[in-house]
C-alpha cells in the first residue's frame, strides 16, 4: 500500500492534469489496492473534487509548489500560508478529514 504522501500527491498531479499522474492511473486502475483499500474509494473521490476545486481556487497551478500542497493536507503546513481564501481553507479541511479515513500509513 503506498503512504498517505504518495497518494496525496498522486491526487494532487492528478487534479493539475499532470501527464505522468494520468497515465499511471490509466495503467494501473485495475490495481488501485495499491493505492487504497475497496471501502475507502469514497474518500479518495471526496479528496480528488476538494482537490479539483482548490486548483481552481489558486488559479495558476505554475506557482502552487507540489510538496506545499501536500504538506498542507497532511497537517504539516497551515492553510493559510497558501490563502486565507475561505474555499480553499474548508476544502482543504474536507480532504484533512477525508485523510484521516484511509488506512495508508
Amino acid at each position: 500500500m503506498k503512504s498517505k504522501k504518495e497518494l496525496i500527491t498522486f491526487l494532487w498531479e492528478l487534479s493539475v492534469n499532470n501527464p505522468e499522474a494520468i497515465e499511471l492511473r490509466h495503467s494501473d486502475s485495475f490495481i488501485k489496492n495499491q493505492y487504497w483499500h475497496d471501502s475507502e474509494w469514497i474518500y479518495v473521490k471526496d479528496i480528488e473534487i476538494a482537490f479539483k476545486h482548490i486548483n481552481k481556487e489558486l488559479g495558476q497551478l505554475n506557482s502552487v509548489n507540489t510538496d506545499k500542497i501536500v504538506s498542507v493536507a497532511l497537517g504539516l503546513h497551515s492553510v493559510n500560508e497558501l490563502s486565507n481564501n475561505d474555499l480553499i481553507i474548508e476544502e482543504f479541511n474536507n480532504v484533512m478529514k477525508s485523510i484521516s479515513e484511509l488506512s495508508n500509513s
